[in-house]
């Protein structure tokens, strides 16, 4: 279970970093310098959808004890994304970005520390790549 909001993490710490130094207008408008950006973010996004889907499949007294997180919601955002690339608004995902990434990232140090006390971590650290 770690593991997955360890990625969810990730997954928030990328999608915010990379939206971090662009404009809403430039970004919701789908402009050219920004088609490497949008794409990254919206794999950080599948990411955490992915993860939150996972919890809720193997997980689904940790989800229960959580009834703040929108789970089901980031797992429809998720498979939107997946599913209806083709029809994306980048408003959408702008606003999850700006607006409800901020929550979900409030809302980890308290998912983490229940899950240690459920599994405590491993010794292996999960792969992260280096800055």
């Amino acid at each position: 279970m770690l593991d997955y909001l360890e990625h969810m993490e990730e997954g928030l710490e990328v999608a915010t970093q990379a939206l971090a130094d662009v404009e809403e207008n430039v970004f919701v408008n789908e402009h050219a310098s920004v088609r490497l950006i949008a794409f990254g973010v919206r794999a950080a996004i599948l990411q955490i959808g992915e993860a939150a889907i996972s919890i809720h499949k193997r997980y689904r007294a940790f989800e229960d004890a959580h009834p703040e997180v929108e789970w089901a919601k980031i797992g429809d955002m998720r498979n939107f994304l997946a599913h209806e690339y083709f029809a994306v608004d980048y408003q959408l995902i702008w606003d999850a970005v700006k607006h409800f990434m901020p929550i979900l990232q409030a809302q980890l140090p308290a998912l983490r520390s229940h899950a240690e006390k459920l599994e405590p971590p491993s010794s292996q650290p999960a792969y992260r790549p280096k800055p």
